[in-house]
C-alpha cells in the first residue's frame, strides 16, 4: 500500500474541481414549495386562477428567457446588416419597419447594455460597499442582480440540463420568501451582498460569527408593507418574514443606514441585528479595500471578499477538529489493510493544518472575481500578504523559476512542478480564453491545459517513486490525450501578492460532461488502468474554432 499522506496535493486539487462544479449545479436548484406556491401566484395574478393553463405556447406577458433576448438581439442585428446592403431601401420602408418592430429593437438596444452602463444609471444609489462593515470577515457581492445572472445563464446555456435560468429561479424565490411575484419593491438592477461579521451582543462576543444579505430595495417602508410575508417592525424596527418553504419557517429583517438596503437573517440572530446595524455605521469595507480592489468590485458581475487572518482565527479550531477525525478515519482503514502507515496520519494531519492556518494568518485578503459570459467563465483570485510577514516574503518572482526557492510547502512545490511540466509541453491556447485573461501579456506565467491533463500530471508528480500510485495517473492519461479543447491560467506576483486567472470555455466543460459520461458507459470495461472511452469522445465532441485539431 502506498502511502495516503503524501497526496495531500491531490485532495486539494481535487476538492477544488469538485466544489467549482457543485457550485454551479447547486447554484440552480430552487426550493420546490416556494417555486411551486409562486408560479400559483403568478398564474392567480394573470389569468385569476391557480391552474396551468393547457398550451405549450409562452404567455404574452412572460418574462422573456435569456436565449430569448439573445435572439432578439441577434434579429435587431440582422435587420440592421440587411438595412445597409440595401441602399435602395426607401426612408418609408425604414420607417414603417421601424414602427412594426419597436420592442425588439428596445429589446436588443436593454440585452446590449453593459456593466458600466447600468452603474452609470445607478450612481445615486448608494454602494453597499460603503455600508457593509469593515470588520466582515467575508463579503460576497452580486453587483447588479439581473445583469450578473443574465450573464451566468448566458455561460450554463447547454451546459445545465433545467429547462429553466438561473436568474428565473433565483427571482422565483425571492418573491416567494416575500410573497410578490412581482417584486416591485426590490431593485433587481442594484447591488446585492451577504457578509459575515462578529458583533457583539449585550458588550458580548457573539457565540458564532452572523450572516446577513443586503437586499436593495426601492423604498424600505413599502418594502415592509407592500411584501405579504413582511411583518410590521417592531420597536427595534425589526420585521418578521414567514414564508412557507423556509428552512426555520421565518427569517428577520430590518432597515440599514440610508434605508436603501433592507438586512435580512435568520432569526437565531435576531437579538444581534440592531448590534449589526450599529457596526454599518461605524466604518465601511470600501476604507480597507486598495484602488484595484474597489475597481474589481465594481466591475465583476461576482465578487467575494475574505479577510484570512480573521476567518482562520475564528475556523482554525473548527478546521483542525476535521482534519483530526479524517485522520482517525485513515488510522482505521490502514490498520483494517495491516500495514502500519510510514507516517502517522494523525501527526500528518495536525501539521498540516497547523500550515494552512499559519499561512492564513498571514494573509491579509483574498478577493475573486468572477465573470462569466456566453463563452468563457473567468475567475481571478488575489491574495496580499500581510507586510513583512514570512507569506510576503515568500512571494516573489523566483518561484515559477525551474527551481524555485527553498521554505515552500509540499503541495506548493508540487502544484509548482505540475504547472513547469503542463507549460513545458502546452498546446495553444483557446482564443476565447485568451482573451478572457487580463494581463496576457504581463504575466509571470501563462499556460493553457485541459482538465485531464492537469490532473494527470499532478497524479504524476505527487505520485514520484511510488509506482502503485503512478497507476492512478496512467488511467487518466488517455482521456488527456483524447480531449480536444483546453483553459488557460495565468500566474502574477508582485509586491507580496499574488494573482491567478482562471479561463474556462463552455465548450471545455461541455467535452468534459461528455467525457464523464464515456466514462460511465466504460467503467465495467476497464482493462489495466486504461479506459476504453475514445470513440464515444471523438464522436460527441468536434473540434472548436480557434482550437488545435
Amino acid at each position: 500500500m502506498f502511502n495516503s499522506v503524501r497526496f495531500r496535493g491531490i485532495v486539494t486539487i481535487t476538492a477544488a474541481l469538485a466544489v467549482f462544479f457543485t457550485v454551479i449545479a447547486f447554484a440552480q436548484v430552487g426550493s420546490e414549495d416556494i417555486g411551486r406556491d409562486v408560479m400559483e401566484m403568478l398564474r392567480q395574478k394573470r389569468t385569476g386562477g391557480t391552474t396551468l393553463r393547457a398550451r405549450r405556447a409562452q404567455a404574452k406577458d412572460a418574462p422573456r428567457r435569456a436565449c430569448q433576448l439573445e435572439e432578439e438581439k441577434l434579429a435587431a442585428k440582422e435587420q440592421a446588416r440587411a438595412a445597409e446592403q440595401t441602399p435602395a431601401t426607401t426612408a418609408t420602408a425604414a420607417t414603417a419597419t421601424t414602427a412594426t418592430t419597436p420592442a425588439t429593437t428596445e429589446t436588443a438596444a436593454a440585452t446590449s447594455a453593459t456593466a458600466a452602463t447600468i452603474a452609470a444609471a445607478n450612481a445615486n444609489i448608494p454602494s453597499v460597499l460603503d455600508i457593509v462593515p469593515a470588520n466582515a470577515m467575508l463579503c460576497v457581492r452580486i453587483n447588479n442582480f439581473d445583469y450578473a445572472t443574465g450573464q451566468l445563464d448566458a455561460y450554463l446555456a447547454g451546459i445545465s440540463p433545467l429547462p429553466m435560468g438561473l436568474s428565473m429561479m433565483a427571482r422565483m424565490q425571492l418573491a416567494g420568501i416575500l410573497g410578490d411575484p412581482a417584486l416591485a419593491t426590490v431593485d433587481t438592477n442594484g447591488q446585492f451582498a451577504a457578509f459575515m461579521v462578529m458583533a457583539k451582543i449585550n458588550d458580548a462576543p457573539a457565540p458564532s460569527p452572523q450572516v446577513v444579505v443586503m437586499v436593495p430595495v426601492t423604498d424600505y417602508d413599502k418594502f415592509v408593507t407592500a411584501n405579504p410575508n413582511v411583518a410590521a417592525t417592531d420597536t427595534q424596527g425589526i420585521s418578521k418574514i414567514v414564508a412557507a418553504g423556509l428552512p426555520s419557517g421565518e427569517l428577520i429583517c430590518m432597515a440599514a443606514p440610508g434605508r436603501r438596503y433592507a438586512m435580512v437573517t435568520s432569526p437565531d440572530s435576531g437579538t444581534s441585528l440592531p448590534a449589526v446595524n450599529a457596526l454599518l455605521s461605524a466604518g465601511a469595507l470600501s476604507s480597507r479595500l486598495s484602488a484595484e480592489q474597489l475597481k474589481d468590485a465594481s466591475e465583476a458581475p461576482f465578487w467575494a471578499y475574505i479577510d484570512s487572518a480573521q476567518a482562520a482565527t475564528v475556523f482554525g479550531p473548527m478546521a483542525q477538529g476535521m482534519a483530526q477525525m479524517a485522520a482517525a478515519q485513515a488510522q482505521q482503514q490502514q490498520a483494517g489493510h495491516g500495514t502500519p502507515p510510514a507516517t502517522d496520519p494523525m501527526q500528518a494531519a495536525m501539521a498540516q493544518s497547523e500550515e494552512i492556518i499559519k499561512l492564513a494568518k498571514q494573509t491579509k485578503s483574498v478577493t475573486i472575481a468572477i465573470r462569466p459570459d456566453a463563452k468563457v467563465l473567468a475567475v481571478e483570485v488575489d491574495i496580499q500578504a500581510i507586510q513583512d510577514s514570512e507569506l510576503a516574503a515568500k512571494l516573489s518572482k523566483d518561484i515559477f523559476s525551474d527551481t524555485p526557492p527553498a521554505g515552500l510547502s509540499r503541495e506548493a512545490g508540487q502544484f509548482l512542478a505540475t504547472i513547469n511540466t503542463l507549460k513545458a509541453n502546452q498546446e495553444p491556447a483557446d482564443k476565447d480564453a485568451l482573451a478572457a485573461i487580463r494581463n496576457a501579456d504581463t504575466a509571470d506565467v501563462i499556460v493553457s491545459f485541459n482538465v485531464m491533463e492537469f490532473v494527470t500530471q499532478a497524479i504524476t508528480v505527487a505520485a514520484k517513486d511510488q509506482p502503485q500510485a503512478a497507476m492512478i495517473g496512467m488511467m487518466f492519461a488517455p482521456m488527456a490525450q483524447m480531449m480536444q479543447s483546453n483553459m488557460t491560467m495565468a500566474m502574477t506576483i508582485d509586491e507580496g501578492s499574488v494573482n491567478v486567472q482562471i479561463a474556462l470555455p463552455k465548450t471545455h466543460v461541455i467535452e468534459l460532461i461528455q467525457m464523464g459520461k464515456m466514462m460511465n458507459q466504460s467503467a465495467p470495461g476497464m482493462n489495466g488502468g486504461q479506459i476504453n472511452v475514445q470513440q464515444g469522445v471523438s464522436q460527441s465532441v468536434q473540434p472548436q474554432s480557434g482550437q488545435p485539431q
